[in-house]
C-alpha cells in the first residue's frame, strides 16, 4: 500500500480532525491534524485503510463498523492493556447516559458544547466493544475480528446480524453477547 499524507493544523471551530481517502485499490491519502501524532488518532486513520469495507450508510450499524470498532482497535494497538482500560473507562464515564450507536443517523459534534453523537461513536461504543473483548479475551476478540473481516471481504457484505452470528458461532456466549448489547 502507498500512503500520502498532509500533516497540518486542521482545526475547525476548535475541533481537530483527520480523514483518509482511498485513491485507488492500494493508495490512500491521509489528512491529519498535527496533534494526531501524539494520540490514538493517527492509528485510527491508518486502521481505516486496512478495514475499508462498505457498509450501507443507511444501515444502523454504519458507525459501529465504520468508526467505533476502528476506535477500539486504535486503543488496542496504541496503548498497553492498563492504559487502554484507563483511557476507555475515562471516555465512557463522560457519555455513559447517551443513546445507542444504532440510533445515530448523523455523526456530529457541536463546536459550542463539545457534545453530540460523535461522543457515542468515539467514546461510548468503543468502551462497550472493549467490555465484550475483555470478557472473551482481547487477543481472541481481535483474532475473531480479523476472521470476520476476511469473511466480509469474501461476501462483500458487512451487517450487524452477520457480526452477531459470527461471534456466537465462534465462542462468544449468549450471555456475553447480551451483556454487550
Amino acid at each position: 500500500m502507498s500512503y500520502y499524507y498532509i500533516d497540518a493544523s486542521l482545526a475547525d471551530e476548535n475541533i481537530v480532525w483527520g480523514r483518509n481517502i482511498k485513491c485507488d485499490s492500494n493508495k490512500y491519502f491521509i489528512m491529519i491534524d498535527t496533534s494526531f501524532w501524539q494520540n490514538t488518532s493517527l492509528v485510527h486513520e491508518l486502521l481505516h485503510t486496512f478495514c475499508s469495507f462498505n457498509v450501507d450508510k443507511n444501515d444502523s450499524a454504519y458507525y459501529f463498523f465504520g468508526e467505533s470498532i476502528i476506535e477500539y482497535l486504535a486503543n488496542y494497538f496504541y496503548f498497553t492493556k492498563q492504559e487502554r482500560e484507563t483511557s476507555l473507562i475515562k471516555n465512557y464515564e463522560k457519555v455513559s447516559n447517551h443513546t445507542s450507536i444504532f440510533k445515530i443517523i448523523d455523526n456530529r459534534m457541536s463546536a459550542e458544547t463539545g457534545t453530540g453523537t460523535a461522543e457515542v461513536v468515539y467514546l461510548k461504543t468503543p468502551y462497550k466493544i472493549y467490555l465484550l473483548a475483555k470478557s472473551i479475551g482481547e487477543d481472541k476478540f481481535v483474532s475473531l475480528l480479523s476472521k470476520f473481516y476476511k469473511q466480509v471481504k469474501i461476501k462483500n457484505s458487512c451487517t450487524f446480524p452477520d457480526f452477531q452470528q459470527f461471534m456466537l458461532k465462534n465462542g462468544v456466549t449468549q450471555k456475553q453477547w447480551n451483556d454487550f448489547i
